[in-house]
């Protein structure tokens, strides 16, 4: 349960640190997954240190910003359970942070194929 507990202090940074590629960044199908009755909307996964986060999507705004409103966090060796195999493994292209007090965005990883619109 620790581990959990720490993970999900650690999502902030995961996602600002996207460039790193520790993490794997998935849409998520239980369709894929016969075996489990999770029925999540995405997945950030870690092969290296066997950890998963579920993220269950709320909505999703006109400017395409996701509200995720459940996370579930687990460890799964590979072997196991693997929650990735027949996933749809998406690249992160573009991180920003907002800055609650003066509501500017600030960018934090620009992936290098991506264009501004």
């Amino acid at each position: 349960m620790v581990s959990r507990v720490e993970l999900f202090g650690q999502l902030s940074n995961i996602i600002e640190k996207s460039d790193n590629q520790e993490y794997r960044f998935y849409g998520f199908s239980r369709k894929k997954c016969h075996w489990t009755s999770i029925n999540a909307d995405y997945l950030i996964n870690s092969h290296e240190r066997f950890e998963n986060l579920m993220l269950y999507k709320k909505e999703e705004d006109q400017a395409g910003i996701i509200f995720i409103c459940e996370m579930s966090i687990f460890s799964s060796e590979a072997s196991m359970n693997d929650y990735t195999s027949g996933q749809t493994q998406y690249t992160v292209l573009k991180v920003e942070k907002c800055n609650k007090v003066s509501g500017t965005m600030i960018p934090i990883f620009t992936h290098k194929n991506y264009v501004e619109k």
